[in-house]
């Protein structure tokens, strides 16, 4: 049934997704230039310029080059801390009978986050290795670093869990996360840089393929080295 009220919301909906729609797409833009180069010498004309759209409609949306790097960046912290919650939430209730599956579903975890937002999940890893973040503003370094150290301290912690429950040995878990976290980033950076200079060009299903298998002997590898022995 007609009423003017709906027909106001009908339009409020509309607008709602055109906006949504075009931060969307300032996003996807801004997640291949700031890949393709870095932080520092990323413009907002580029972004714009990529996304198809004028430089005022981004500020319209995103006030600053920080906020946008943020809200690329929040996403992948977010998820890799949604991804811990799960396995500390599943070493509490005492699912796990193998430092195997533990080690298994830890990569998964790792995975799931790069699969989910590969631009974002390298753009992550880029700020911390090329020192992009003394590039950030002050407040969003802190925002970043802090979310950073409150999601790793939770994946330390489900290392923690392991050791507690002899699933895997007694090894300090800063080292193991750092280790682990290295490992997997290591690969995936190495595979996607091979398969680029092969095929250019090459992603999704096609390059998991060539990921896949290396990232299973690195968790078979894991395995051998952090599972107590009769619990693998």
């Amino acid at each position: 049934m007609y009423t003017r009220q709906n027909h106001r919301q009908a339009i409020q909906d509309r607008k709602h997704r055109e906006r949504e729609h075009r931060r969307q797409t300032i996003l996807a833009a801004a997640k291949r230039v700031f890949f393709s180069k870095g932080y520092a010498k990323a413009t907002m004309d580029e972004i714009a310029m990529a996304a198809e759209i004028s430089k005022p409609t981004i500020y319209q949306y995103f006030k600053t080059k920080d906020d946008l790097y943020f809200s690329l960046v929040l996403p992948v912290l977010d998820e890799l801390d949604r991804q811990w919650a799960e396995l500390e939430a599943g070493l509490e209730a005492g699912r796990y009978r193998s430092g195997a599956r533990l080690v298994r579903d830890l990569f998964k975890a790792y995975y799931h986050c790069y699969e989910t937002s590969p631009e974002g999940f390298m753009i992550l890893e880029l700020l911390q290795q090329t020192n992009q973040v003394r590039e950030l503003g002050v407040r969003t370094r802190a925002a970043l670093s802090e979310r950073g150290r409150s999601s790793f301290a939770r994946g330390r912690h489900v290392l923690e869990l392991g050791i507690e429950q002899g699933l895997i040995r007694p090894v300090d878990v800063h080292q193991a996360a750092d280790i682990l976290w290295g490992l997997f980033v290591g690969v995936v950076q190495l595979e996607i840089i091979k398969s680029q200079q092969k095929r250019p060009g090459l992603k999704g299903d096609a390059l998991d393929r060539l990921l896949k298998p290396t990232l299973k002997l690195a968790e078979a590898l894991f395995t051998e080295a952090l599972c107590v022995e009769g619990r693998v």
